[in-house]
């Protein structure tokens, strides 16, 4: 088996096994073409290191903590197989959702906000679509049972328009209020 080395902003080495690095466009472009060399002997990937002290296969990833590393790790472990996972839109709740990206993953996804949150930045930073369209499908069915208010809380975002300029918006978006029901 091939492996890769990540390394986290804590400087902790991962050991990542390259079977699973075509689901990351980032991961897969800077590692494509390494077996190319035919002096390379391949069960020495986990140990190969050179004179400069630098591991081959090794990628920094200095964003990214240890913690969440591991969870793309066992993310792509999960999913490694699946070419492509499609989530019709618009998901009204939590059962579609499981329904369409299954329980493995919806499992996986069970995880507080800001690990959450966290996951999404990893996946988007690497370039994981998968990951990043799941994840922020969770995001978007919970944020759909939220008002306004509630939605900038679970943000942290501040409102930073004044009492006239929120009545103009409820005024022009009355539509919508009419349309939900």
């Amino acid at each position: 088996m091939k492996y890769i080395i990540l390394v986290s902003k804590e400087r902790d080495l991962i050991l990542f096994d390259k079977e699973y690095i075509h689901m990351s466009k980032v991961l897969y472009t800077y590692f494509e073409g390494s077996d190319d060399d035919p002096d390379s002997d391949p069960d020495s990937d986990r140990n190969n290191v050179h004179n400069n002290n630098q591991v081959e296969n090794t990628f920094p990833v200095p964003h990214l903590s240890t913690n969440i590393l591991i969870q793309i790790m066992e993310f792509m472990k999960i999913n490694y197989t699946i070419e492509k996972l499609t989530i019709p839109m618009p998901i009204y709740n939590e059962a579609e959702l499981t329904f369409a990206i299954g329980m493995r993953n919806k499992q996986f996804l069970d995880k507080n906000k800001e690990q959450l949150l966290d996951l999404i930045f990893a996946a988007d930073y690497l370039d994981i679509p998968m990951l990043l369209h799941i994840g922020c499908a969770k995001i978007a069915v919970q944020l759909k049972s939220m008002s306004i208010s509630e939605i900038r809380t679970y943000l942290h975002l501040d409102n930073d328009l004044n009492e006239e300029e929120i009545k103009h918006v409820i005024e022009e978006n009355n539509w919508y209020q009419f349309a939900k029901q």
